[in-house]
């Protein structure tokens, strides 16, 4: 009897995936990526095992690439992926030269994974910026993952990366710079933790002339080789060229050795010297010519 449910689930699926994107093409039976993107207009390529790409590569957007365990995509690129993707978090990703560009479609749920990231204490910086850089310019979702371990990235158009249960590690700042939406979340009330081990002089996330973002269901914690944890979450530029929206901040919780929150500003006025003189743990500076912050 479970095994006919399963039968009847599965049959289910690929019924409903016909649906969507019509019939299901295998990888195994086309030599590269571009030939198995012209013919799948409305339709689910599987990809089983490696497939190569053969050059600069355009799927369309009917049709969806869906990934076994082993289905990966290899050799050269460009690619860029207008269609849906639908695969568990594994390696999908793994081009000797060329660009992976994600459309809107593709990016509703893309996973270091998919780049090689090792999630277990290695360097994965250089994955999360090309994971970044993928996703297209109005933004999209990117899952981290448990023990992985990146720094120095810059963020300028409204991604929410989701930070599992569990432990990261910030080797240097990560800025959030010139856009609006977006985010970091965490899951719990506050069961995902980033941990700061880029020393003194740099912050952990230093947010500049971000709009309208949210953090939140997150610890920011120091250690000792990591030195003060120092944090930036609503500075503006000092050029002052843009009025700055709301930022929302819940369940986030902030620990460091000493002085654990410093230069967590939201001001208006850019030059307003009781706002940028010190390095005093506002909340919310108005920047209204007066000099009066509250929080």
């Amino acid at each position: 009897m479970r095994y006919r449910t399963a039968l009847l689930a599965c049959l289910l699926s690929l019924f409903l995936t016909r649906i969507a994107y019509g019939t299901v093409l295998f990888s195994s039976n086309y030599g590269t990526l571009i030939s198995a993107a012209a013919a799948c207009t409305n339709h689910t390529l599987l990809i089983t095992g490696s497939l190569p790409v053969g050059g600069t590569t355009t799927v369309p957007a009917g049709c969806e690439l869906n990934f076994d365990q082993t289905g990966q995509l290899i050799g050269a690129g460009p690619v860029t992926i207008n269609g849906a993707i639908s695969s568990s978090s594994h390696r999908i990703f793994n081009l000797r030269s060329g660009a992976i560009t994600l459309s809107a479609l593709s990016a509703t749920a893309a996973d270091v994974r998919w780049w090689g990231a090792a999630c277990d204490g290695t360097d994965d910086s250089a994955l999360v910026t090309a994971a970044v850089a993928s996703l297209p310019s109005t933004g999209g979702n990117l899952r981290l993952c448990e023990g992985m371990k990146f720094g120095s990235i810059t963020i300028t158009k409204p991604v929410w990366v989701e930070v599992p249960m569990g432990t990261i590690t910030i080797s240097d700042t990560i800025t959030l710079s010139n856009h609006s939406g977006g985010g970091w979340w965490g899951h719990g009330k506050i069961g995902s933790t980033l941990l700061w081990g880029g020393g003194t002089s740099h912050y952990m996330f230093h947010t500049q002339d971000w709009r309208d973002g949210y953090m939140g269901h997150l610890r920011l914690r120091s250690t000792a080789a990591g030195g003060d944890l120092r944090v930036a979450l609503a500075h503006e530029s000092v050029t002052g060229g843009i009025t700055p929206g709301k930022r929302y901040f819940e369940h986030l919780q902030i620990d460091g050795t000493s002085g654990y929150l410093q230069k967590a500003v939201m001001y208006f006025a850019a030059q307003n010297s009781d706002c940028t003189a010190s390095e005093t743990p506002y909340v919310c500076c108005t920047g209204s010519g007066t000099g009066t912050c509250t929080g």
